[in-house]
């Protein structure tokens, strides 16, 4: 058969080929070699066409908010005040974290609450190794000392409290 006769043939088909196309049975199509015109059968069943939505995307999660921290706790008053006075105290003269804790906690010192002490001292993010530097300097300065007489000195709970390793450290930088 030539092409323009099976063109012909779909053309006059219409229907059925839209339907063979869809996948409905395909149309008959019969040929008489005698002649020139060509006989089409069009006994196509149609089958019930499924009709399928085409495919959706997933919804997309609505975003979420970040989580959020927990509100930083307001200073109080006591605390505030307990950091001023440390700073205070830390400017004229060289304190260990726990010298200046009791300082300004004990009743004969400042009397804050040892709460608000620690607060007060630990908000100043002092350097303990050079406040021992300093006090080794001014033991030096007022009286002569040994070397083991400073450490124990500065490291002494009756004495200035530093750890025996700021003790140390201060009395190496104080030049003993």
């Amino acid at each position: 058969m030539r092409t323009s006769t099976i063109v012909a043939t779909l053309a006059a088909a219409g229907t059925a080929a839209l339907l063979a196309g869809c996948g409905a049975d395909t149309p008959t199509v019969a040929s008489s070699t005698s002649t020139p015109s060509t006989t089409v059968s069009a006994q196509a069943t149609a089958k019930p066409a499924v009709v399928t939505a085409p495919p959706t995307a997933k919804p997309t999660p609505r975003p979420t908010a970040p989580p959020t921290a927990p509100p930083t706790p307001a200073v109080t008053t006591g605390e505030a005040n307990a950091a001023a006075a440390a700073a205070n105290y830390l400017s004229f003269a060289p304190f260990s974290r726990t010298g200046l804790i009791h300082q300004l906690s004990s009743t004969a010192g400042d009397g804050y609450s040892l709460a608000d002490a620690t607060y007060g001292v630990d908000a100043q993010h002092a350097n303990w190794d050079a406040e021992a530097a300093q006090a080794a300097k001014n033991y030096l300065a007022i009286s002569p000392f040994s070397r083991a007489a400073m450490i124990q000195q500065l490291s002494s709970s009756a004495g200035d409290g530093y750890t025996v390793a700021q003790a140390t450290y201060g009395a190496t930088a104080a030049g003993l």
